[in-house]
C-alpha cells in the first residue's frame, strides 16, 4: 500500500496481542480524534481513518488487492482477531485527512494535450484552478512525488519510495516534469469542513419526523422501538451503515401498520435522507 502522510504519530507499534483493536476505537471515537490508524499484519495492511471520533473510511490491502468500505472493516477486524497486527495512530488536520481520502475514493485522470501541465507551477496553477481536494502526483528518477491539495491549496510534499514529507507549498521536488495524475472526489471539500454530528443529530430528527408523517399515531414510538433495538440512542455515534440499517427496520415495523406499499416509501423516504450523511467509503 502505498505510504500516507503520517501528521503527528501519537503511537507507534501497538501490538495487537496486548491491547485490543476495538479498544482502541472507541478510544479515538471518545477523544474525537482526527487521523487514521494504521495496521500492520505479516503481509497485509490495513488505515482506519477517523474524523472528530468518527469512523468515515476504512482500506484493507490483500495480496495486492485494496478493499474498501465495511467490507474492509469487518476483513480488517477478524484479521486481527486470528492473528497479530501493530498499530500506528497518526493524527491528521482535517484539510490533510479529506485530501488523502479523495485521493483513494476519488477518481483519478491525466490531462492530455493542451490541459496537460508541463511542470510543477502549471500543475498546481491547475490544482488552484479548479480548487481541488486531493492529489497530484508526477514520477522523478522512479520515486512517485505527491502533492496533497485542499481547495486547490497545497498542504505538503510526500515522496513515497523513502516515505518523506514536507509540510506547505515548497520547495518542490527536483526532477518533475510532465505525465501528472490528478485524484479528487466531489465530496471531499465537504468532508473539510462540515460538522458530522450535527449533520447526523438532523437526519435522525427528519427521519423521525418522516415517519411520523407516514405511520399517524405510531410513528414515533415505532421508530423510538427501532432505535432501541439497534442501540441507536446517540445519533452522532452511528455511521453512516447504521442510518441505512435503521431506515431498513423501521420500514419494515411500518408494513404491518400501513402495508406493503406505504412501508416501501417510507423506507425509500428513510433511506434518501440517510444518504445526506457525508462519508467517503464507509
Amino acid at each position: 500500500m502505498r505510504p500516507q502522510p503520517k501528521g503527528k504519530v501519537l503511537q507507534r507499534n501497538l501490538d495487537t496481542h496486548y491491547v485490543r483493536v476495538e479498544g482502541v476505537i472507541s478510544s479515538l471515537h471518545e477523544e474525537a480524534f482526527t487521523g487514521y490508524v494504521r495496521a500492520v499484519f505479516d503481509r497485509d495492511e490495513g488505515l482506519v481513518f477517523f474524523r472528530d471520533g468518527d469512523l468515515v473510511a476504512c482500506l484493507l490491502e490483500r495480496e495486492g488487492r485494496v478493499a474498501k468500505g465495511l467490507d474492509a472493516l469487518t476483513a480488517l477486524l477478524a484479521a486481527v482477531r486470528a492473528g497479530r497486527a501493530f498499530l500506528d495512530v497518526c493524527r491528521l488536520d482535517h484539510d490533510l485527512l479529506a485530501a488523502l481520502l479523495a485521493s483513494w475514493h476519488g477518481v483519478t485522470n491525466v490531462p492530455e494535450g493542451a490541459d496537460a501541465p508541463g511542470s510543477p507551477a502549471a500543475a498546481l496553477a491547475l490544482a488552484a484552478e479548479r480548487r481541488l481536494t486531493g492529489a497530484l502526483a508526477a514520477d522523478a528518477a522512479g520515486n512517485e512525488i505527491v502533492c496533497y491539495v485542499a481547495d486547490g491549496e497545497p498542504l505538503g510534499w510526500h515522496r513515497t519510495a523513502t516515505d518523506e514529507w514536507a509540510a506547505g507549498a515548497g520547495p518542490v521536488p527536483a526532477g518533475l516534469a510532465g505525465g501528472w495524475r490528478f485524484s479528487h472526489a466531489p465530496n471531499a471539500h465537504a468532508l473539510r469542513t462540515i460538522d458530522l454530528g450535527s449533520l447526523k443529530e438532523r437526519v435522525m430528527e427528519e427521519m423521525i419526523a418522516e415517519t411520523r408523517r407516514s405511520v399517524p399515531s405510531f410513528g414515533p414510538r415505532l421508530f423510538a422501538v427501532e432505535r432501541a433495538r439497534r442501540s441507536a440512542a446517540d445519533p452522532r455515534a452511528l455511521n453512516k451503515a447504521a442510518y441505512l440499517a435503521l431506515a431498513e427496520g423501521a420500514a419494515a415495523r411500518a408494513r404491518l401498520l400501513v402495508g406493503e406499499q406505504r412501508a416501501r416509501a417510507l423506507g425509500a423516504a428513510l433511506a434518501e435522507r440517510a444518504a445526506a450523511i457525508v462519508d467517503l467509503g464507509y
